[in-house]
């Protein structure tokens, strides 16, 4: 569980927010804020809060505004820990096996002629695979 400053920024993205199952969207998150959210992901220092309340909004709530654009947060998350030494809290990575298993399966046939996000989708699967996931192994060879 975060604590101190991430917990201010976990609490800012309702990661510490109990949503109902199936709950996808929420009127404070609408499409036009996603420019504030990128340029806050930009901005923060805190990477491992970053992941954990990202990962959370984009299998919650965040999901239908955010799920397309989210892959996008999720790789600059990634560019800022290159060597892969940030150490998750705790479901991190389960919920970004979620976010990403149901992104895959959604843009799969993209991926032929939009490189550039397949390319995206692989740096996010190794970077995962670099902090343990078997999950995102399977998904990189399913693409």
């Amino acid at each position: 569980m975060p604590f101190g400053r991430d917990r201010v920024i976990t609490t800012y993205l309702f990661a510490n927010t109990v949503w109902q199952k199936n709950i996808h969207s929420c009127d404070l998150l609408s499409e036009e804020r996603a420019v504030f959210l990128t340029d806050f992901i930009e901005k923060s220092r805190s990477v491992k809060a970053m992941f954990y309340a990202l990962a959370k909004l984009l299998i919650t709530v965040g999901m239908g505004p955010y799920k397309e654009i989210g892959i996008e947060w999720i790789y600059k998350l990634t560019m800022k820990d290159p060597e892969c030494r940030v150490v998750f809290y705790d479901n991190t990575l389960f919920y970004l096996e979620e976010y990403i298993g149901s992104f895959i399966a959604r843009y799969r046939m993209e991926f032929r002629e939009n490189t550039k996000l397949l390319q995206k989708v692989q740096t996010v699967l190794e970077y995962m695979m670099s902090q343990g996931s078997q999950i995102a192994f399977f998904l990189r060879e399913e693409i």
